[in-house]
């Protein structure tokens, strides 16, 4: 049995109203996402939203879901542990300072602290970047740049968290010349376990 195929219309209809829900919470934040905001914003009625979108939470997950693409979605190698690294990060900053999704990442923790839709997508958030994460210290491990027992989770948090540190509570600047201190910082606690 084949699946009808979905109306074209329908399909406009929810990427406008999507798109308006992520203008809305990147220029105003997520306590200002309701039915009547994005209709505002979109011109769709609200009735037609709520038939798509019952609760707001609803709503507000997939248009977490249409920007939480991973910046690197499938793991190649560069040749070294530190190149690895410099990938991924250089990678993670690019989608924090110039996507959609770092406009809206803030937006996305703080909402995953009070509505469990939005924890269990950054919760499946984390796990796929700890699937490259694991690749990562696979390849290292069989070059043998990576000599400890530390878990792929323990790595991403020491490899990353800086990084989501910098951009959301320090503001501090991340650029390339940062990326690559911090690279030559942690590397070392691989090699020589």
């Amino acid at each position: 049995m084949t699946m009808p195929e979905i109306d074209p219309r329908i399909t406009q209809t929810r990427n406008k109203a999507l798109d308006a829900t992520l203008v809305l919470i990147r220029d105003c934040g997520i306590e200002q996402v309701t039915h009547q905001s994005v209709s505002a914003k979109s011109g769709i009625s609200r009735s037609t939203l709520y038939r798509h979108w019952p609760e707001v939470s609803d709503l507000l997950n997939d248009a977490f879901v249409l920007v939480s693409k991973p910046p690197i979605s499938e793991f190649v190698s560069q040749g070294s542990l530190k190149a690895d690294l410099h990938h991924l990060l250089t990678g993670l900053t690019s989608a924090i300072q110039n996507t959609a999704w770092g406009e809206i990442v803030p937006q996305l923790i703080a909402a995953a602290a009070v509505n469990q839709g939005s924890a269990d997508l950054l919760h499946g958030f984390v796990q796929d970047r700890l699937e490259i994460a694991k690749h990562i210290i696979l390849e290292a491990r069989a070059r043998g740049e990576f000599n400890t027992d530390m878990t792929s989770e323990n790595f991403l948090i020491l490899v990353m968290a800086p990084v989501y540190y910098r951009f959301l509570l320090a503001g501090f600047p991340i650029d390339d010349d940062w990326i690559v201190d911090h690279i030559n910082s942690v590397a070392p606690l691989f090699e020589n376990a």
